[in-house]
């Protein structure tokens, strides 16, 4: 697109069937691919199926479906009892590699006696570590609250076909009743 006034029909490009795919969409795959366009019309559709490129997936049947640009956003409640015995939030999916972007928690209750709360894959590669001291009633905490250490698993793509789990490090804790997870990720096909 040459530089100059806004013109929306070099912006978009609608090829026969009625779809729309967004110039910026067929940018964006020539720069992850390698693939020249001419610069006005957008990409094959053929070339955007899913998978094509890492996050993004088209459907073929005419609609296309951006989401996986998005992060999805996961909300579990995990009990004192789970935390304990350490607890799937989401379930091993061999189509799929997360890579996990933000991460939430709330916590319900007063934790005493253990030494951390870990997030991790299913195979313990670490994202995220909530030192007890962090997990008091009504905190709200988030990957850039002080005191929380940072995987190598927060913003890469974690073991393929994994999904997440929520452990405990040292004694069994109590007190407390229960922590809100909201775990924001990109799923990697």
């Amino acid at each position: 697109m040459a530089n100059g006034p806004f013109n929306f029909n070099t912006l978009f490009h609608i090829p026969p069937g009625g779809f729309v795919i967004a110039k910026f969409l067929s940018q964006l795959f020539d720069k992850l691919t390698g693939h020249n366009h001419d610069g006005v019309n957008s990409c094959p559709v053929s070339q955007l199926s899913a998978g094509a490129v890492d996050g993004i997936t088209i459907l073929v049947n005419g609609n296309q479906d951006i989401t996986a640009l998005a992060p999805l956003e996961l909300v579990s409640t995990v009990t004192l009892a789970q935390i304990n015995a350490g607890q799937q939030i989401l379930a091993d999916n061999a189509a799929n590699t997360l890579r996990p972007v933000g991460i939430s928690l709330l916590v319900n209750g007063l934790f005493a006696a253990g030494t951390s709360v870990t997030l991790a894959d299913s195979a313990g590669i670490v994202i995220m570590t909530i030192p007890v001291a962090n997990l008091t009633a009504g905190a709200w905490v988030t990957q850039t609250t002080a005191g929380i250490t940072i995987g190598a698993g927060m913003l890469a793509a974690l073991t393929s076909g994994k999904g997440f789990k929520v452990t405990k490090t040292g004694s069994a804790f109590t007190g407390g009743t229960s922590i809100v997870f909201a775990v924001r990720y990109l799923i990697n096909q």
